[in-house]
């Protein structure tokens, strides 16, 4: 599975825009062109990388092995990600610019890019 950075920015808008306590399943999460499997599996790929925090269901053989996320919330990691991507015009832009290349970009490459579009965006470079 490849990592789809416009379904991680969904989610992780969705998780930001979270008021009620308590943790979702990946059927809670509706966006368009997803299915519950894909977003599952990105809600694993976010919890292992520390983007979101939440409950690990893992396999009953294999016990570090994680088959479900259920997410409670963004962790510090996760702000600072959507707090660069969130903005719909910066990420077109850089979105853009990267192309096809988005798919296979590593992350630090598309955060250092989603930061240098804000900092111009804002006057700042």
């Amino acid at each position: 599975m490849k990592r789809d950075y416009h379904l991680i920015r969904e989610i992780l808008k969705i998780l930001e825009e979270k008021t009620a306590p308590g943790h979702m399943k990946a059927d809670d999460f509706r966006i368009h062109g997803y299915d519950p499997q894909q977003i599952g599996d990105h809600l694993r790929q976010l919890y292992e990388a520390g983007f979101i925090s939440g409950e690990a269901i893992r396999s009953s053989t294999t016990p570090e092995r994680i088959i479900d996320v259920w997410p409670f919330e963004l962790t510090w990691q996760g702000h600072e990600f959507i707090a660069t991507a969130r903005n719909d015009s910066v990420w077109r832009k850089v979105r853009t610019k990267l192309g096809d290349s988005l798919l296979s970009v590593p992350f630090s490459v598309l955060t250092t890019m989603l930061i240098a579009e804000l900092e111009r965006q804002l006057g700042g470079k």
